[in-house]
């Protein structure tokens, strides 16, 4: 999966991975977006944090889901 978002959409797509693996009790899910060395300096840190936020959002929402 790559990732975008429309503000920034003339900055390149970010890789997006998901592993998922058994745990004890469960699963364990490990996201891990890369690629953030080709974004503009300008661009980078402020992008890396709105995804942050975002991903930490959906990883959330994914456990509320299914817990």
């Amino acid at each position: 999966m790559r990732w975008t978002l429309i503000a920034y959409s003339r900055q390149p797509t970010t890789p997006v991975t998901f592993d998922i693996e058994a745990a004890p009790g469960g699963a364990r899910l490990t996201l891990v977006e890369s690629g953030f060395e080709h974004i503009s300096p300008d661009h980078r840190a402020v992008l890396m944090a709105e995804n942050k936020a975002g991903w930490r959002w959906q990883m959330d929402s994914l456990k509320r889901h299914l817990t």
